[in-house]
């Protein structure tokens, strides 16, 4: 994530899941803050990587094709 339209994308994902939530948002530090259970974050990971982006949990590395504060569209 490195801009606010980053922000919004992965704000309008998490909302689709029900009850889950955006806590905070740090471009700057590349960060994300959900409120969400542990099958919502499996599905919101899924539903990110489909729109080019990666979340990672503490101690996973980033996967071939995306960067760490970028996205891949797959172009």
């Amino acid at each position: 994530m490195h801009c606010d339209s980053c922000a919004k994308v992965i704000s309008r994902v998490v909302s689709k899941n029900d009850s889950a939530q955006v806590k905070a948002l740090d471009a700057t530090a590349n960060t994300v803050t959900l409120d969400c259970s542990p099958e919502q974050l499996s599905s919101i990971q899924s539903q990110l990587k489909e729109q080019g982006y990666q979340l990672l949990l503490p101690g996973q590395a980033v996967e071939e094709g995306f960067e760490a504060g970028g996205h891949s569209r797959g172009l």
